[in-house]
């Protein structure tokens, strides 16, 4: 066979071409690199290889000589003026994938917006689109901007799903009981000290609140009733375990269970609960208790599953947030004279607490109407 005559330093592309294989991912400029390795082989002519790939000869030996003069870089895509490139569906199911995941992390951003969409189009797919286009083409796939809703946890409780699904399908087991009676309790502090929220203002004006110095507060124990919305108060001070009994004692006294009813209450995880709920079903000085009431304990760190707060977070809204309280017991006669209406069944704590404690279906995956993004208007309307 007869020796290819070259000016090349076969040597040194051929080595240059295994490490470039061996590390990129660029698939255009892989096929380049891998045709000029196959090049420099000398069992294969360069009409056989162009033959063979279905490339032309000039085209095969153009890229060995701007591999040999200017280095296997050379041979990558140059950016290209004018439209983008046209976003295809491959594309915009990668996208929405990313979207759906978001673990932007993974990727080496903090959060998935318009800019981090650019950039990841860029590196990913060489796609010059700018913020705004990003941002209209996470819309097209349905998606928007919402801000979500914290709740307290630690790292073992994230996972902990399968504890708070089990605890609304508890919670709707006793809700279509006829004989069961579901109540939801917690405790509060409110302050002396006023309560920061907006209100509306002239633009540039600066709104100022009066506001007692000190850290004067009023304990309360609260209990409201699924299904009626009554609001049962108590205040108890300090909340320790023997407050808390003393709390259900005298909110059974108030509520008149009928006969055959059995009162599920349910409570959160504080320390001085878990004692007074041991107490209550070990130590027969408290059976009065237990012959009519039933412990639910909340899923750990689950406050968003308890209705009770949200009596909270309205009675802080409409009776104490930017008002200014002279004294303590001028904020305690507040908060009973807003709390008295809710004693006898009412329809805005009613509806308020009334949660739909739905067992988790497996969601079917969502259809989203996707655009064809290779025809000319998807195309305008991307760029």
């Amino acid at each position: 066979m007869k020796t290819r005559q070259s000016t090349y330093d076969i040597d040194k592309l051929a080595k240059d071409a295994v490490e470039i294989l061996a590390s990129s991912d660029d698939a255009r400029y892989l096929h380049k690199v891998a045709i000029v390795h196959l090049a420099l082989n000398e069992n294969i002519s360069i009409n056989d290889l162009a033959e063979g790939i279905g490339v032309t000869r000039q085209t095969i030996s153009n890229w060995l000589k701007i591999a040999s003069a200017k280095g296997f870089d050379a041979l990558r895509d140059k950016s290209k003026i004018g439209r983008p490139t046209k976003i295809t569906e491959e594309i915009a199911s990668d996208i929405d994938g990313i979207l759906q995941e978001n673990n932007p992390q993974k990727y080496g951003y903090s959060i998935w917006d318009g800019p981090t969409l650019s950039k990841y189009l860029k590196e990913v797919y060489s796609l010059d689109y700018s913020v705004r286009s990003c941002q209209r083409l996470a819309r097209d796939l349905g998606y928007t901007l919402l801000r979500p809703q914290p709740f307290p946890t630690k790292d073992e409780e994230l996972n902990d799903e399968a504890a708070r699904e089990q605890f609304k399908a508890e919670m709707r087991d006793i809700i279509d009981d006829p004989n069961a009676v579901l109540v939801f309790q917690d405790e509060v502090h409110f302050y002396a000290q006023t309560t920061i929220s907006r209100r509306w203002a002239r633009k540039g004006s600066k709104p100022k609140v009066p506001s007692k110095v000190g850290k004067d507060s009023a304990g309360y124990s609260g209990f409201v009733v699924h299904g009626t919305g009554q609001l049962y108060i108590y205040e108890p001070g300090r909340f320790t375990f023997e407050t808390t009994i003393h709390s259900i004692r005298a909110f059974l006294l108030d509520i008149k269970l009928e006969a055959g009813q059995t009162l599920y209450l349910v409570m959160d995880n504080a320390p001085w609960h878990k004692k007074a709920k041991r107490l209550i079903e070990e130590d027969p000085q408290y059976l009065d208790i237990r012959e009519k009431v039933r412990f639910v304990s909340l899923p750990p760190y689950s406050p968003d599953l308890n209705p009770i707060e949200q009596v909270w977070r309205i009675t802080r809204r409409e009776c104490t947030h930017n008002r200014y309280f002279k004294t303590l017991l001028a904020l305690k006669e507040a908060l009973s004279n807003y709390w008295k209406p809710f004693q006898l069944p009412n329809d805005k704590l009613k509806t308020l607490c009334s949660f739909k404690f739905k067992c988790r279906e497996p969601k079917p995956e969502k259809q989203h109407e996707r655009k064809h993004y290779t025809n000319s208007e998807a195309a305008r309307k991307a760029s």
